[in-house]
């Protein structure tokens, strides 16, 4: 899977900051650790939360699908407690959204509206694509894909005008 992006480690990076300023253990963590910088200190407990939350202990190693989670993990202790509702809802809708997208793009690749899934969909599956699991979507992907092939893109020649 993609890992996170430099962008998504800095989301995280900073909500856990103000979760780590707002702990109420802090000073007696800090006290215990005086030995470690501030840094170090902020690292050591940034990287034990994120097992907590996922089980990696680096955002190296992290992807896309622990963004989620790892993000609203310290949205909640920083007492963001409705952003963090927000983005696990969003998170577990994550799958869907994904091949919704892909179904988007694979319906525009091939010059088709989106009316036509959504005909397969009621036809297969009995349901709208608004009701559609993300596995129902990603078979509608495969299904627009295998039936009709991309338009072909228009060479520069053809746009520039010129008749000849």
């Amino acid at each position: 899977m993609t890992p996170l992006s430099n962008r998504q480690k800095a989301d995280i990076a900073q909500a856990a900051r103000v979760a780590y300023d707002r702990w109420p253990e802090r000073a007696a963590f800090e006290a215990l650790n005086g030995e470690f910088t501030a840094t170090e200190r902020f690292e050591a407990w940034r990287r034990e939360e994120q097992v907590k939350a996922c089980g990696l202990r680096s955002l190296r190693a992290a992807t896309q699908a622990h963004y989620g989670r790892l993000l609203a993990h310290f949205q909640a202790l920083g007492g963001r407690t409705a952003e963090a509702a927000r983005t696990r809802g969003r998170d577990a809708d994550n799958d869907r959204r994904v091949a919704r997208y892909k179904l988007d793009q694979a319906l525009r690749e091939r010059g088709l509206e989106v009316g036509y899934a959504a005909a397969i969909c009621r036809t297969q599956f009995r349901c709208s694509l608004a009701e559609a699991s993300a596995k129902q979507l990603w078979k509608l992907v495969f299904t627009v894909r295998s039936r009709r092939k991309p338009v072909a893109a228009t060479t520069a020649a053809q746009d520039d005008g010129n008749p000849f």
